[in-house]
């Protein structure tokens, strides 16, 4: 029931994304269907809430999603939007407030950051998607950290391919390579694309810039270790394999 509720929650969703995009009037009773839809949705979820099967904490941001496209559907009074405004708010407070404390609560253990943060997310999205979350973050921090001055900063023990790697190389030459994804995109690409199209696409080009310097910056931080007996491989932020 929970991955078919999800599947059709997500295939409503992109029906309606469709029809808004191309300027039909059915978007909004497709928003509304979808609402309907993903209302079922929630009402599983608080089920398997109320069963122990997954912490009530899960349901805010479907809540918040819930009011923000309820929002979008109707026309409503200025009362009732200030109710749903408010109901908003709170949702997003609670999840803020929910977020840090589970950032607190497991900063104290002794596992990569990204393995804290996803058990941290844990209590607010699913498995699959705290991952995801926690990988990217530590992936932007890990970039931001390197060009402000981490790479001035002495690698840790152990052993690390960062200094064969083709990454090194290639980090060099970002700048020119910026300039020339730029000109490319803007003058034999896209030159007459709609400007939101071109500014995904120079802002995914970002993306992909930032996520190469971060997954260098793990390469150069996260080298093989022998701690306390026991060989602890990693390769970057992709992969890490304790051995016994």
């Amino acid at each position: 029931m929970s991955w078919l509720t999800s599947a059709v929650t997500v295939v409503a969703a992109l029906g309606t994304a469709v029809l808004r995009a191309i300027g039909s009037e059915s978007w909004r009773p497709a928003l509304a269907v979808t609402l309907a839809v993903f209302g079922v949705r929630v009402a599983v979820m608080a089920w398997g809430a109320s069963r122990r099967e997954l912490p009530w904490s899960r349901l805010l941001l479907p809540g918040i999603i819930w009011l923000e496209g309820a929002g979008l559907a109707t026309s409503s009074a200025a009362t009732l939007w200030q109710v749903r405004l408010g109901t908003a708010v709170m949702l997003e407070l609670g999840f803020v407030v929910v977020a840090i404390r589970e950032v607190r609560r497991v900063s104290a253990s002794n596992e990569p950051v990204d393995d804290r943060l996803a058990r941290a997310f844990g209590a607010l999205l699913p498995p699959g998607a705290a991952r995801f979350v926690a990988f990217e973050l530590v992936i932007i921090g890990s970039a931001l950290r390197f060009v402000i001055g981490g790479w001035r900063r002495a690698v840790p023990a152990g052993f690390t391919y960062h200094r064969e790697s083709v990454l090194r190389l290639f980090l060099q030459f970002l700048p020119i390579l910026g300039v020339a994804d730029l000109l490319l995109v803007e003058l034999v690409l896209l030159p007459h694309a709609a400007t939101w199209l071109r500014l995904v696409v120079h802002g995914l080009a970002i993306y992909g810039l930032v996520w190469l310097v971060g997954f260098y910056a793990s390469l150069r931080g996260r080298p093989h270790q022998l701690a306390n007996g026991r060989l602890i491989l990693h390769r970057g932020m992709l992969r890490r394999s304790p051995c016994p």
